[in-house]
C-alpha cells in the first residue's frame, strides 16, 4: 500500500596523524561517590573529547572525584560547586545556576591537538582529491588508492596482549578469524555478545561494494608485549591530546611489530610491492577509553599511516626509527579493542566489540574521513558508518556505506547519477539497487546525493528509513584530506540536510535552510513509497509556497494575539515568539510553546497543498504535540492519528506535514506532557511552510490527449521534462496543467 513517508535528509614534526572511532555515545549511569548515579554521554573523538550530562550540561571530574557541572576559566573549564545530577532530581538552586550556562560547552583544544588535526593525511588524498565538482573524476577501476588494489588485498589482524592484561575470550584466534573473513558468517550462540553475529567484516564489504571488494584476513595472536595496558594514556582530564602521546604509540606499535615479526611474513602483505606493509588492523587486549567512566589511560581506538611524511618531509616510521621488518617497513595500520562495554559494570558483563570499530577504522585505510563533527555540528549521526553508525547491536550491525561513500570508493561508478531532467522518478533500495541521484547546485564543489534507505540488510538498524539526502560540499577537499569535514556548526561540509521523521512529500527550497540556501538546480515533490519502492517527482518551482520563519515578526510576550505573520496571523497562548536559543531554530526568532501552549492561525485565505513545520523538544523526557483544525475557532479537531496527538522524543526534534487544508481553515499547534508527574514541556517551532495548489491559479487546466504529444514540454524553469511529467508546463506560448 502507498503511503506518505519520511523524508530523511535526514592534525610538527613528531606529530603522527591518527584519525579514530567517536566517543561511545549512549548514556550510561554513573556512580558518584555518595552512592547516587548520573546520567553522562561523551562526545568527540581522539583528538579531544568531553563529557556531558544526558541534557547536555558539560561536567568535569573534580579532585573529589564528583562529577560536576563545569565553568569556563579563561581558556579552560573547571568544576563548579554543583554536583551533576539528572534533571529530574536538581534542586531549584542547581537549576538557577544551569539557567546561566551554556550547554555543550567544550574545552578548548589543546596546542598538540591542534597540530594533530592541522597534519595532513595523506591516506585519504587519493579519494577526495578525485572529486571535481562534487563528483568523481575517473580513476583506475579496482583501486583504493595509489598503493592497495581490491581484487587482492589481504590484510593481517594482529591480536595483542599488554603485559598486565590478556584477552578475556578463550581461543580468541579462532574467533576472530571467523569474524573478519568469514564470508555469510552467521553465529546465534550468543557467547560473546547479547546479540546474534549476522555478518563479518568481509561481509561488510563485500556487501556494501556489490561484490567489487571481498577482503580477507590472517589473523594472528595473540602476543604478548611487555607494555601495560595503562601506558597509552592518549588523553588528559579534559578530553585534550596528552604531549608525548606521539611517542607513547610509536613505542606501542613497534613493540607489536617487533613481537609479530617472530611468527609472521610480511612479504606477505605487500601485495604491490611498494616495501611497505599494506596494512595491518591490531586489537588489544581488554577495554577503551572512548566509553565514559573507562579508565583514560586505555587506548583509543584509531587509523594511522607511518607512510606519509611530517612537515620536515621525512617518513614517520623513519622519524620514529621503525625498523624494516622483513624487508617491509610500517605502513598503514588501525587498532581497536577488545572489549566495549563499562568496565564498571564487569562483574555483570563484559561484551566484545563488534565488527563495527573495525569496519570504521578499515574505511580509513580506503580513504574515507570522519563525518562526525566536533559536538554540536550538524552531522549524519547513526545513519553513518563514519559517524555514530557503528555501534548497533554491539558494533554487530554497523550501517551500510552511504551512495556518496561508494561513489568515492569506486563502488558505484555507473549507478549514481546525475538528475537533471524534471520529470517521474523512482528508487529502488540502495543497499541492494546501488542506485542514487546526485542534484547539482549553483555552489562550485557543493551536490546533494538522493538515496532511498530502508531498514534491511546493514540498514536494518537505521533510526528511520526512507528518503536519504546528503549535502556534500567539496569545494575545498582539503577538509576531507585532513579529515575536518564537519568542526562545528555552519561549518559542515557532509551532512543530512533534514529530518522528517514521520512524514514528508516535498523536498525543495522551503523544507529546510541548508537546501534553501544552497539553490538545488532541481527539487523533488510527492514523494511517496510503496514495497520499499520510493516515488516522487522532480522539477523547479512547480509549486507556490510561504515559509514563516518568524525572522521579520518582533519578539512577544506569552499570549500575544493578533501577531502579523506571512500568511496569517497569530495567537500565543503560554506561547511567545522569543530569540531562538542555540541549536533550536534556523535562525533569530522562533515560536516557544510551553505546557499546554498553543500557536494558533487566523483563518488561511488561500487552500494550502501541504502545510510542514520543525517542532524541537527541549525537555529531558517524550512531550505531546497537537495539530488541530477549526472552521470557527471554537472547536478544536485534532488530526486524525491512533491517539490524536504526536509524540516527540526527550531533546530531539521532529518535522510534521499535513495535507489539504482548505480555505478559510485555522489551524493550531499544540504542545503537553506525556503523563501528569512533569511540570514543563517547553518546545520550540520554527520553519513552518505551506504550498499552494496550482489550480487555484487560474491558469489553463487540459488533459493529456489535448496537447501535441510530439511538442517539446518544459517545466517554468525551462528545463524539458518528459513524457510522464506531471504539472505546469509551457508548450508553444502557452501555459497549461498537465493531469
Amino acid at each position: 500500500m502507498s503511503k506518505r513517508i519520511v523524508l530523511m535528509m535526514t592534525l610538527l614534526l613528531n606529530v603522527a596523524v591518527m584519525l579514530g572511532r567517536p566517543a561511545y555515545s549512549k548514556p550510561v549511569d554513573i556512580l558518584q561517590p555518595d552512592g547516587t548515579t548520573v546520567t553522562l554521554v561523551m562526545h568527540g573523538d581522539e583528538f579531544q573529547s568531553f563529557t556531558t550530562t544526558a541534557d547536555g550540561y558539560t561536567v568535569v571530574k573534580g579532585s573529589d572525584g564528583f562529577y560536576r557541572y563545569a565553568v569556563r576559566q579563561g581558556h579552560v573549564l573547571a568544576a563548579s560547586a554543583f554536583v551533576a545530577r539528572n534533571a529530574e532530581v536538581r534542586q531549584e538552586t542547581e537549576k538557577a545556576f544551569l539557567n546561566n550556562i551554556q550547554k555543550m560547552e567544550r574545552p578548548e583544544m589543546s596546542e598538540t591537538g591542534k597540530q594533530w588535526k592541522k597534519q595532513i593525511s595523506k591516506m585519504y588524498r587519493s579519494t577526495y582529491d578525485n572529486l571535481e565538482h562534487g563528483q568523481r573524476r575517473a580513476v583506475t577501476p579496482g583501486t583504493i588508492s595509489e598503493r592497495i588494489d581490491y581484487s587482492k588485498f589481504k590484510g593481517l589482524v594482529l591480536l595483542v596482549n599488554w603485559s598486565d592484561k590478556t584477552f578475556k575470550m578463550q581461543a580468541p584466534q579462532g574467533f576472530y578469524q571467523k569474524l573478519t573473513s568469514e564470508r555469510n558468517y552467521k553465529d546465534d550462540s550468543k557467547s560473546v555478545y547479547p546479540f546474534n553475529i549476522k555478518g563479518s567484516v568481509r561481509d561488510y564489504f563485500y556487501d556494501n561494494s556489490l561484490g567489487i571488494f571481498d577482503p580477507t584476513f590472517d589473523v594472528t595472536g595473540p602476543i604478548t608485549i611487555n607494555i601495560s595496558c595503562e601506558y597509552p594514556w592518549p588523553k588528559d582530564e579534559l578530553g585534550n591530546i596528552r604531549e608525548g602521546w606521539g611517542e607513547r604509540a610509536a613505542e606501542i606499535l613497534k613493540a607489536v611489530m617487533t613481537e609479530a615479526d617472530k611468527t609472521v611474513d610480511f612479504n606477505n602483505y605487500d601485495l604491490n610491492n611498494d616495501g611497505f606493509v599494506d596494512m595491518v588492523y591490531i586489537i588489544f587486549a581488554g577495554y577503551g577509553s572512548y566509553m565514559i567512566g573507562n579508565n583514560m589511560k586505555y587506548m583509543w581506538p584509531h587509523a594511522n599511516n607511518y607512510a606519509d611524511y611530517n612537515d620536515a618531509g621525512q617518513r614517520l616510521c623513519d622519524y620514529f626509527n621503525f625498523p624494516s621488518f622483513d624487508g617491509k617497513k610500517f605502513g598503514r595500520y588501525a587498532c581497536g579493542v577488545e572489549i566495549q562495554d563499562y568496565e564498571s559494570q564487569s562483574d555483570k558483563h563484559a561484551y566484545a566489540d563488534g565488527i563495527g570499530t573495525m569496519c570504521h577504522e578499515f574505511s580509513h585505510v580506503l580513504g574515507l574521513a570522519d563525518h562526525y563533527g566536533s559536538f554540536l555540528a550538524h552531522t549524519p549521526g547513526k545513519y553513518d558508518l563514519m559517524d555514530d553508525g557503528v555501534n548497533f547491536n554491539q558494533g554487530l550491525s554497523p550501517v551500510g556505506y552511504s551512495a556518496f561513500e561508494r561513489y568515492v570508493l569506486g563502488f558505484a561508478d555507473n549507478t549514481v547519477t546525475t538528475l537533471e531532467v524534471a520529470g517521474n522518478y523512482s528508487l529502488e533500495p540502495f543497499n541492494t539497487s546501488n542506485k542514487a541521484f546526485i542534484v547539482k547546485t549553483q555552489n562550485d564543489g557543493e551536490v546533494f546525493y538522493v538515496e532511498n534507505r530502508q531498514k534491511q540488510g546493514w540498514d536494518e538498524s537505521l533510526p528511520k528509513h526512507g528518503l536519504l539526502v546528503w549535502r556534500v560540499d567539496t569545494s575545498d577537499p582539503q577538509k576531507f584530506i585532513s579529515n575536518t569535514v564537519n568542526v562545528g556548526m555552519g561549518d559542515e561540509c557532509l551532512q543530512l540536510v533534514g529530518n522528517a521523521p514521520y512524514m514528508g512529500i516535498d523536498l525543495m527550497p522551503a523544507t529546510n535552510a541548508s537546501w534553501r540556501t544552497k539553490e538545488a538546480a532541481i527539487d523533488l515533490f510527492d514523494i511517496t513509497t510503496n514495497g520499499g519502492v520510493i516515488s516522487f517527482q522532480a522539477g523547479k518551482d512547480l509549486y507556490p509556497l510561504t515559509i514563516e520563519d518568524f525572522e521579520a515578526t518582533p519578539l512577544s510576550e506569552s499570549g500575544a494575539t493578533g501577531v502579523a505573520g506571512k500568511f496569517c496571523s497569530w495567537d500565543l497562548t503560554n506561547a511567545a515568539v522569543v530569540q531562538s536559543p542555540l541549536y533550536y531554530g534556523n535562525g533569530e526568532h522562533v515560536v516557544r510553546l510551553q505546557k499546554d501552549g498553543m500557536l494558533s492561525s487566523s483563518a488561511i485565505e488561500k487552500d494550502f497543498r501541504s502545510i510542514s513545520f520543525r517542532i524541537r523538544n527541549s525537555e529531558e523526557y517524550n512531550l505531546r504535540v497537537f495539530f488541530r483544525t477549526s472552521t470557527d475557532g471554537t472547536t478544536w479537531t485534532a488530526l486524525p492519528t491512533a491517539e490524536s496527538y504526536y509524540t516527540i522524543p526527550d531533546s530531539e526534534p521532529l518535522d510534521f506535514l499535513f495535507c489539504d487544508i482548505p480555505k478559510g481553515t485555522r489551524f493550531q499547534i499544540a504542545v503537553t506532557t506525556d503523563d501528569s508527574k512533569h511540570t514543563s514541556a517547553t518546545c520550540y517551532v520554527d520553519d513552518i511552510v505551506v504550498t499552494y495548489k496550482k489550480d487555484a491559479t487560474g491558469i489553463e487546466t487540459v488533459k493529456d490527449k489535448n496537447i501535441d504529444v510530439h511538442a517539446p514540454t518544459y517545466n517554468m524553469a525551462g528545463q524539458r521534462v518528459d513524457k510522464n511529467f506531471k504539472g505546469l508546463v509551457i508548450k508553444g506560448d502557452k501555459k497549461f496543467v498537465i493531469k
